[in-house]
């Protein structure tokens, strides 16, 4: 008897505010006074089926109005990822923002609304170009790009340098990151089919972690501001140290900074470069220029087509 009352009050409690029941609630006050067991338990049934389905949907009213919330919020999305492709066809830029680094700042150079290209010929300062830096070294006797260059699928230098602890494959939009020894045959004519690019540098960071670099032992490792093309989780750009530092302190600033994996880039002498202002005034970047005519290879950011 008690739990037939309780459930009356339940379920009056749930539909008091609603119009939705059409059993009249009195009849189970009824059933009560007259101790009508057999028509109560059968009442009773009933009216859990009803609170069971009235509760399911609830739960479906909830998804159904979730759901809705989700659609439009990726409505909205879509509608942001339209206008910011529109605005990097209109305002293709260099966003140039200092990151805080744990021996030093970093200066990152970021693309919005460019792609990254690998060059062998000097690039002008053209309307379309945005930045322009030192990509491979180069040799100082023969004045040649030191290491294996492949640019947009054509070999411009075939020697692979084992000297040189990896290599930077780009293509469009996007960058790969490898050590020497991912570096092989199938891999150069994978790039070579797909017209990429690649080029050989010392390797900085792999995975987070700082990578041995043979040619900066210590007595080697002096201050210089350092130069990196850095991937980050979700993103690549290239970043400049804002002092001079050893490759050590810069690798430590590269994983303080968030950096996946990181790969050199000529400085020095020959470390002249430059970038275009949001007033597309050109500022040049690096130090000790005095063999900028004997660059041999660049890296660009230049618009998208």
């Amino acid at each position: 008897m008690l739990y037939h009352l309780l459930l009356f009050i339940i379920f009056i409690f749930k539909f008091s505010k609603s119009n939705k029941s059409r059993i009249c609630p009195f009849y189970l006050l009824s059933l009560i006074s007259t101790n009508n067991l057999f028509k109560m338990k059968h009442f009773s049934t009933l009216l859990i089926l009803i609170l069971f389905l009235n509760s399911c949907k609830e739960k479906t009213d909830l998804c159904s109005e979730t759901q809705s919330k989700i659609d439009s919020l990726e409505t909205v999305s879509n509608e942001l990822n339209e206008e910011l492709k529109l605005l990097k066809r209109k305002m293709p830029n260099v966003i140039v923002q200092r990151a805080e680094g744990e021996n030093c700042v970093i200066d990152l150079y970021t693309l919005f609304g460019l792609k990254i290209l690998l060059r062998h010929k000097r690039p002008d300062i053209e309307p379309e170009n945005f930045l322009c830096v030192p990509a491979a070294y180069t040799t100082i006797q023969k004045n040649k790009i030191d290491g294996l260059f492949v640019e947009d699928g054509v070999k411009i230098i075939d020697n692979i340098n084992d000297s040189l602890t990896g290599a930077c494959i780009i293509s469009n939009d996007n960058i790969r990151i490898i050590s020497l020894k991912d570096l092989n045959n199938a891999l150069i004519s994978e790039v070579i089919k797909a017209k990429k690019s690649i080029f050989q540098q010392i390797l900085l960071i792999k995975k987070h972690h700082k990578v041995k670099v043979p040619l900066f032992v210590k007595s080697k490792d002096h201050n210089y501001i350092r130069r990196a093309l850095i991937q980050f989780d979700d993103f690549y750009c290239i970043g400049q140290s804002h002092r001079p530092i050893k490759i050590s302190e810069f690798q430590e600033s590269l994983i303080s900074i968030g950096a996946l994996n990181a790969i050199n880039l000529d400085m020095g002498t020959y470390s002249e470069g430059w970038y275009k202002d949001t007033y597309c005034k050109k500022i040049i970047i690096g130090e000790q220029m005095i063999n900028t005519d004997k660059q041999t290879n660049w890296l660009i950011y230049t618009k998208q087509l």
